[in-house]
């Protein structure tokens, strides 16, 4: 057996730039997941004058961040099971 992945033809080696592989991250999360949550914490905490939900989005952006360098791919596996939910009723 062939091990693929020493053993390449001549020729069709290159070189692959690492922010080709790894996601696009702002403060540790996806950029929509990172835009998108704090869009929605700064409307809650702006609009409706409750600085008490800046703690609490502050721990909930710890905790998705850890969520994230577990997996760098969690929230697009939640995206497309949100999106793909009817597909899996009988």
């Amino acid at each position: 057996m062939i091990d693929r992945q020493t053993k390449h033809p001549e020729g069709y080696e290159t070189a692959v730039h690492m922010s080709l592989v790894e996601p696009i991250l702002v403060v540790g999360l996806p950029r929509s997941v990172a835009f998108a949550y704090w869009t929605i914490a700064a409307a809650l905490i702006i609009g409706m004058h409750q600085l008490w939900i800046l703690p609490i989005a502050i721990i909930g952006h710890a905790a998705l961040t850890r969520l994230t360098k577990f997996d760098p791919y969690f929230m697009e596996v939640v995206r497309t099971a949100i999106k793909n939910t009817k597909d899996k009723n009988p």
